[in-house]
């Protein structure tokens, strides 16, 4: 219950934040093109529950680009110079 307040409100604030990208609607329409691609992506949808895995994939994204940002700081931490 707690972590969900959390994922809610890190989604509101994900939400405020990316508001101005909502004007750019960039879709390449490959799928419906091939209607084998359609039946298969429209029964991927219909199984996986996409609602519970969001939160994970968004958690693991986080963990994962807070590592590369330490990394890159201390990389750069040990490039400079020792005065």
């Amino acid at each position: 219950m707690i972590i969900d307040a959390i994922l809610g409100l890190i989604s509101i604030i994900a939400g405020v934040l990316l508001m101005p990208l909502e004007v750019f609607n960039v879709v390449i329409d490959i799928a419906s093109s091939i209607p084998v691609v359609a039946k298969f992506l429209m029964f991927v949808a219909y199984v996986i529950p996409w609602s519970n895995l969001v939160p994970i994939f968004a958690i693991v994204v986080a963990i994962m680009s807070f590592r590369v940002i330490i990394a890159l700081i201390k990389t750069i931490w040990d490039l400079l110079p020792l005065l």
